[in-house]
């Protein structure tokens, strides 16, 4: 899969002609002495601090050049963020943060924590959904343990929308976007006032929807994975009082993507006569409908209640947030058809999952500026969840005359109630004006509660028809099987398991933070978090994952404030990592997923990044990333192909120690330029490219050759033209114009060679984008 050097050429030329080809030669020589860089405002330790003076490791990403980049969802943003990257999967979105990402179960939290205005999200597709008018995006690197709690222990994503405050003008804008190779149709609308001094509003709607899709159903020639989504959002900033204010929001969004997405590829593959990574594929999902009340594809429906208070006694700040969500989602797909040329006519599979939270933080923040500065803070979340994953497989005549029957059923339930509450405090003393130490922890006691099942069997004539419901799974799988036997069929239910797993954890954190001068900041951190354990959809209890961190860190700002330069070493050592595998079964008729702690994992590496506003016309920024992401133990990992001289401790497993994690590329980087040429007294011409490059990588868990992401480039660009006043704006956005298939994530079929299922990112997309501002 390495990048020809004709596509990477044909790449460089078109993101030349369509990002620095206008450069005016006279704009070289106005270098702008007094110019300086925007300061990038952020609330990673829940104060508003620049990421200069913010000693961890982050990168923060504003609402307009996400906009203006058409990225328009996490995975779009992760390829430009060295050591930081999102996938989808069968089994749930992969988010990996310096080579570290939860395991293939859907029971495991992430380690990479998402935050959306301060309230926690959990589950790995809340990562889905797309932006909806932000702010700003700040991706934390490594452990947070106090202000961010549980399960952010390889990082941690915050999304920040944005807001009215009360006295803002009237302010409307539209944005139309229009993909041109596969017709994608998106429209932005962003409403917002103040009707009186003391009420700020805000109203924001997104659609994306009518487009073909880009991936090709080679059965019937249907092309699919079209987006279809809408999204709603209303906030409010209400001054109440002098020493108080109220802010709220409801968002509401609806996302669906059409298709069974996931390739079956490689050799011994059952994707047709294909068996290729290309977005091609053989589907037939007659029978989906058996389990699944949809048509094959991935649909989510998702609410979220935030109510903010701020109350400012004195001079100190006391701050209490309530959030509400309710988050639903559906999968329904086709993962492999063989054209009855092998055992199986199809695999078709589901996957059904509700969650519900509430949560409640209470914040008191002392005056800043003073000798002791201190946080303190509480916390409590209810949460439950269910998912049930019915699947069949119908066989062919062979495969009937081998297990004489004329298909399998399969399936598991699983529900989970839990209870957290959690204390932290912060205190930062400054010892000098330079100089300054910043200690902290947070004690978490978190009570998980899980029961499950898991049912199988055959059925003998018709296939009798199962949807699934929560009501079913309330009661684990006696619903389920009850309805099987009702159609026909032989079904067998394994007896509940589950229990009640307990969290009872301090994470303490220090730094210490010396300001080298005005202009440059030298820190060093050292940090513990936890991710808690619990049971896995299939049984098995696995324990919390740790880890300790260290980094050190320098930030500077050169050129009297044009440019800055950034630099961060990591190290950090992950005990009982939480890892899922799928090893054969006993009968070798496919395979069973083991979820347990894999023993220690290390990751250590050099981030570097910078920015330098060269003149009035150019800005140039730059990010490098180099890791060593290795297992120090793991000696029960899944065996891919060819594997079986490396012979776990559990027979039918594999030893990878001393091998490198999932996802964790050695280098990964970034090169971008930006320019803005006054071409009419009312009017700009603005450019821009950007070279990504990532090293290869593996991206299943299996660390198998097969599914392997070898190095590629990727090249962005845009060409536009905008008002001086910033009321209009067009553009041509190009995104992978060397047109590089991706391979995101993957996973082993099936126990007895029957290939991979592989993961795309978006090919080559061309997209003109209209923006107009009231």
């Amino acid at each position: 899969m390495k990048p020809s050097l004709n596509k990477v050429t044909k790449g460089l030329l078109l993101a030349y002609g369509m990002g620095v080809a206008a450069m005016p030669a006279a704009f070289a020589e106005e270098a702008l002495d007094e110019s300086k860089l925007e300061v990038i405002e952020v609330t990673a330790t829940k104060r508003s601090t620049s990421v200069q003076e913010t000693p961890m490791s982050i990168t923060a990403i504003s609402g307009d050049f996400l906009k203006e980049n058409n990225i328009t969802n996490l995975q779009d943003m992760s390829e430009g963020v060295p050591n930081f990257s999102v996938g989808e999967g069968i089994s749930g979105t992969k988010v990996t943060m310096r080579g570290m990402g939860s395991g293939e179960n859907r029971s495991f939290e992430q380690s990479v924590g998402m935050f959306i205005d301060g309230v926690y999200m959990p589950r790995s597709r809340q990562y889905v959904s797309p932006f909806l008018d932000p702010q700003r995006v700040e991706i934390l690197r490594g452990p947070q343990a106090v202000m961010f709690g549980l399960n952010s222990t390889a990082g941690s994503v915050s999304v920040v929308t944005a807001k009215t405050n009360p006295g803002d003008d009237f302010h409307a804008e539209v944005t139309a976007d229009y993909e041109v190779e596969y017709g994608e149709i998106g429209t932005t609308a962003v409403v917002g006032g103040s009707p009186t001094d003391s009420l700020g509003l805000r109203f924001a709607y997104k659609h994306q929807g009518e487009g073909d899709g880009y991936f090709t159903n080679r059965r019937n020639g249907e092309t699919l994975g079209a987006v279809d989504s809408d999204l709603m959002r209303f906030s409010a900033v209400f001054q109440a009082t002098d020493n108080l204010i109220l802010t709220g929001k409801v968002e509401v969004a609806d996302y669906e993507k059409s298709g069974s997405l996931g390739e079956t590829y490689g050799p011994n593959g059952l994707d047709g006569d294909d068996n290729k990574l290309n977005y091609e594929f053989w589907s037939d999902p007659a029978l989906l409908d058996k389990v699944f009340d949809e048509e094959a594809g991935m649909y989510i429906d998702n609410t979220n209640v935030v109510l903010t208070a701020d109350y400012f006694l004195g001079d100190h700040t006391i701050t209490a947030t309530l959030g509400y969500s309710d988050f639903e989602f559906q999968f329904g797909t086709d993962l492999l058809n063989s054209e009855g040329v092998f055992l199986l006519d199809g695999l078709d599979t589901s996957l059904f999952e509700t969650y519900e939270q509430t949560s409640a933080e209470l914040r008191w923040a002392s005056p800043t500026g003073e000798t002791f500065e201190w946080i303190v803070g509480a916390y409590y979340q209810m949460s439950e969840s269910w998912q049930e994953n019915p699947g069949l497989v119908p066989l062919t005549a062979i495969g009937q005359g081998a297990f004489g029957v004329p298909g399998l059923i399969d399936s598991n339930a699983f529900v989970s109630e839990d209870d957290l509450i959690s204390v932290f405090v912060s205190g930062t003393y400054n010892m000098s004006d330079d100089l300054r130490i910043i200690a902290g922890l947070r004690y978490i006691d978190q009570s998980k509660d899980v029961a499950g099942c898991e049912y199988g069997g055959y059925y003998l004539a018709d296939i009798p028809e199962y949807l699934p419901s929560e009501q079913s799974a309330g009661s684990l799988c006696t619903g389920a099987v009850e309805t099987y036997l009702d159609g026909g069929a032989v079904v067998v239910a394994t007896p509940e398991f589950g229990g009640t797993h307990d969290v009872s954890e301090v994470m303490p954190e220090l730094v210490v933070q010396w300001d080298l001068n005005t202009d440059a900041m030298l820190y060093g951190k050292v940090a513990q978090s936890v991710k808690s354990g619990g049971f896995s959809t299939g049984g098995d209890e696995y324990d919390d994952e740790s880890v300790t961190g260290f980094e050190i860190g320098y930030r500077s700002v050169l050129a009297d404030g044009a440019a800055e330069l950034n630099a961060t070493v990591f190290y950090n050592d992950f005990e009982d990592l939480q890892v899922g595998a799928f090893i054969p079964n006993e009968d070798g008729t496919g395979v069973d997923g083991i979820t347990n702690n894999a023993g220690t994992a290390v990751t250590q590496g050099l981030e570097i990044d910078g920015r330098w506003l060269a003149t009035d016309w150019l800005m140039l920024n730059a990010s490098v990333a180099f890791l060593d992401a290795t297992y120090d133990k793991f000696t029960t990992a899944g065996c891919a192909a060819g594997d079986d001289n490396k012979e776990g401790s559990i027979p039918g497993t594999c030893d990878l120690s001393g091998e490198n994690l999932a996802n964790a590329p050695e280098i990964t980087a970034n090169l971008g330029a930006t320019g803005t040429f006054n071409i009419t007294e009312s009017m700009n011409l603005v450019t821009s490219a950007s070279v990504i490059y990532s090293d290869e990588y593996y991206t299943d868990g299996l660390n198998s050759d097969i599914g392997t992401q070898d190095a590629y480039t990727k090249i962005n660009a845009q060409i536009g033209l905008e008002s001086v006043n910033n009321t209009w704006a067009v553009r041509v956005i190009g995104r992978n114009l060397t047109d590089e298939a991706v391979l995101t994530t993957s996973q082993s079929l099936m126990g007895f060679g029957a290939g991979h299922a592989g993961y795309l990112a978006a090919p080559r997309t061309v997209t003109v984008q209209g923006t107009y501002k009231f």
